[in-house]
């Protein structure tokens, strides 16, 4: 039988000589596959289209999340510094400085003024009444203020002040006061306060 030139096909010669010979026989068998493959890249597409949005979904709402979560944290720390007393009064003393002081020339409060004051002078004159009354003030300032400072009396009685810009960086106010019980030392214990206005 080795010598025989003619010999049975074997089992797989037949099955590949029907599948060649189906193939030639019958043009649609190429279009079948080529279906098939259009099907296939039609849903890797589809897949890969579906994939990439979800991404970018995805990734556009974990930046959302974390803008909201970094807005959300700034938010606070804002409001936990504007109600701490400590920076409300640095924020007083750079936007409207300002202090309180007798008219003994003692400073009683500073709200960040008194580093733009060099002296405070306050003349006093005795009345018929013997009570030692303030009747002008002295400002020396540091720095120079296109507007004059705000002096205004805190103690109750009624009182008149005109500001005068005087010599150099200095001004000078001049007080009448009026309405004020007869007592020799009321003078002295008169509260001043002193806005320096930008």
């Amino acid at each position: 039988m080795a010598n025989n030139p003619e010999q049975a096909p074997s089992a797989d010669d037949k099955q590949q000589s029907q599948q060649s010979s189906s193939l030639a026989a019958s043009p649609k068998g190429t279009d079948t596959g080529s279906k098939e493959s259009k099907k296939h890249i039609a849903w890797v597409t589809a897949k890969e289209v579906f994939l990439g949005v979800a991404g970018a979904a995805a990734l556009t709402t974990l930046g959302y999340a974390g803008i909201h979560w970094a807005e959300i944290r700034i938010n606070e720390a804002v409001e936990r510094k504007l109600s701490d007393p400590i920076i409300l009064r640095k924020i007083a003393a750079e936007s409207r400085p300002m202090l309180v002081f007798k008219a003994n020339e003692s400073i009683i409060s500073d709200e960040g003024a008194s580093q733009f004051v060099k002296e405070i002078k306050v003349t006093h004159v005795t009345t018929a009444l013997g009570t030692n009354m303030p009747t002008h003030v002295h400002i020396e300032l540091t720095k120079f203020f296109s507007q004059a400072p705000l002096l205004t009396l805190i103690s109750p009685a009624f009182c008149v002040i005109t500001a005068e810009h005087g010599k150099g960086l200095s001004w000078e106010f001049s007080l009448e006061i009026g309405g004020l019980s007869a007592s020799e030392d009321i003078g002295n214990q008169m509260l001043f306060r002193l806005e320096l206005l930008p």
